[in-house]
């Protein structure tokens, strides 16, 4: 799970860019998205692991 939140934060960063940047609303919401599902996981896998949350 280690290596899927920094997957997943990588994920993040680069649909946060695509929220910023894209000119495609459509792109952009799947982009919101993305974001949400994304850090909704690993705050799933903070508590797998009893750790804390990656912001």
């Amino acid at each position: 799970m280690r290596h899927m939140t920094t997957h997943h934060q990588q994920g993040i960063t680069l649909a946060r860019l695509a929220v910023a940047w894209a000119q495609d609303p459509h792109l952009r919401a799947l982009a919101a998205l993305m974001v949400a599902s994304q850090a909704g996981q690993n705050m799933i896998f903070a508590r797998w692991r009893g750790g804390s949350v990656i912001p």
